[in-house]
Order: C-alpha cells, then sequence, then structure tokens
C-alpha cells in the first residue's frame, strides 16, 4: 500500500465516523448507551412510554369521575362527556394526586345494539396536543338503570379502561385486539350537593374478569 492510499483510508475512516456521529447512529451511539448504562452515577430519565406505564398499568387504583359538557360546547365528532382519573400516590404522602384525562363518545354495539360510552384515557403535552405523556388508553362504559320500589330509578356503570394493540379483524370485519391489561370501572349517578350537577363518580381497579378471559378480544 503506497503512502497516499494510506492517506486516504484514514481521511475516509474520519469522515465516516464523523457522520455517524451527526446521525446520532454507528459504533459511536452504542458505544454512548454502554457507557451510560455502566456509569452507576447516571439518572435515567424516563421515556413518555415509560411514565405511561408508571402512571397507568394493570394494578392502578383511581377515582373515575365523568361531567356531562354542556351541548352549546360540544363539536362535531367530539366527546360529549369529559372528567379524569384521580390517582393516588401512597409512596408520595405529601404529593399531589395525579390526574389523567378521560373523554366519553356515545357508541352502539354491533352486536347488541346497545347504547355505551367509549373512552379514551391520555394526557397530552400542552403545547403538542399530538403527543401523549400519558396514554392512549381506551374502554367501554355501559349504563344500568333499575326502578326502585317507590317509583324512582338507580343508574349504575360498569365497564372498563385497557392497553389493547390491534392484531387482526374477524369475519364480520371487527378488530380483534391483543389486551396488555385491563382495568375494571364502576361507577354510579351522582347529584352535587347544591343540586345542579348530575355527574359520574366512581372507582376504577383490577379487572378479575380480564384474568379469566382469553388476551384476544373482538370488538
Amino acid at each position: 500500500m503506497t503512502d497516499s492510499q494510506s492517506k486516504q483510508r484514514s481521511t475516509a475512516k474520519t469522515e465516516g465516523a464523523a457522520t455517524e456521529r451527526k446521525r446520532g447512529g454507528g459504533d459511536v451511539r452504542r458505544a454512548s448507551a454502554d457507557l451510560e448504562a455502566a456509569d452507576p452515577t447516571k439518572v435515567h430519565t424516563p421515556s413518555p412510554q415509560e411514565s405511561s406505564m408508571d402512571t397507568l398499568n394493570s394494578n392502578t387504583q383511581a377515582k373515575f369521575v365523568l361531567f356531562n359538557i354542556p351541548v352549546a360546547e360540544r363539536v362535531a365528532g367530539g366527546p360529549v362527556m369529559r372528567g379524569f382519573l384521580e390517582i393516588a400516590q401512597p409512596e408520595k404522602p405529601d404529593a399531589e394526586p395525579i390526574k389523567v384525562q378521560v373523554a366519553g363518545w356515545p357508541e352502539i354495539a354491533r352486536d347488541t345494539g346497545r347504547e355505551y360510552l367509549s373512552l379514551k384515557v391520555a394526557n397530552t403535552q400542552t403545547e403538542n396536543r399530538d403527543a401523549y405523556t400519558v396514554g392512549p388508553f381506551y374502554g367501554r362504559l355501559f349504563k344500568n338503570a333499575t326502578k326502585t320500589k317507590a317509583g324512582g330509578e338507580t343508574v349504575h356503570y360498569f365497564g372498563f379502561i385497557e392497553d389493547a394493540e390491534k392484531v387482526d379483524e374477524d369475519e364480520q370485519g371487527r378488530g380483534v385486539y391483543r389486551r396488555r391489561w385491563q382495568l375494571a370501572v364502576r361507577a354510579k349517578r351522582e347529584v352535587s350537593r347544591d343540586g345542579r350537577t348530575v355527574y359520574i363518580n366512581g372507582h376504577v381497579g383490577p379487572s378479575r374478569e380480564a384474568s379469566a378471559r382469553s388476551d384476544e378480544i373482538a370488538f
């Protein structure tokens, strides 16, 4: 090999390494990751996905609240109810509960024709509504009304919130989803102390039914 060829190869290697550094890839990227993992003083910053799973998962216990959106404030195709999950932080007694936003859209089940509320559970960045910090997770809320002896009506709600991924479609064109976890929702209709606001108030917790059912469900 001549001195000229040796210099050309050396120059090419240097330029290639510089290009990989600019892209954040190649051997330079792998070496950096290895060094970070090996450094015990390095503080790990969780990704949005990790933070999302820390906030809401199969063991979550939370307060569940939904309010009607005034008709004048609704938009075409938008939700008819909004609310939140309120998640306590028992490991941090002085910390405020974490709130995750919930929205509900009216839907009708294909098989039964039963009305239900389609739920979306998520938090987004204030400056970018397309960037999620929690979720999105989805679910359903069903209404069960029973008559009382006094002629009144008792209204309860039941349903679920889950982390599921669409993997296929069945013969009827319904989506088949693989569930990672599911939380049960149990709630009832309540009225505010001043009698002006009717809302849904309840609890979210681990679903017993989810553990007994298949990991694949069809909607």
